[in-house]
């Protein structure tokens, strides 16, 4: 039998990290308000375009850090 981890009674396991808004919703891996955050994070990635100011919602990503706050 295999024993559990730290935090956990079951084996080790692999779990699938999301790759886009519709995972995130879906993922256990988070708590609701991280849910929501990570999907606007996708969904803000999904339509940047370096090239188009209107995508960038006044974020300038090549002089400032990037913190995506909902």
């Amino acid at each position: 039998m295999k024993e559990g981890g730290i935090f956990s009674k079951g084996g080790p396991k692999i779990e699938k990290v999301p790759s886009n808004d519709k995972e995130a919703l879906k993922s256990d891996l988070m708590g609701l308000f991280e849910k929501r955050r990570c999907q606007g994070f996708f969904k803000f990635i999904q339509k940047y375009d370096e090239k188009d100011p209107k995508t960038h919602e006044g974020f300038d990503l090549k002089t400032t850090p990037f913190k995506y706050i909902m």
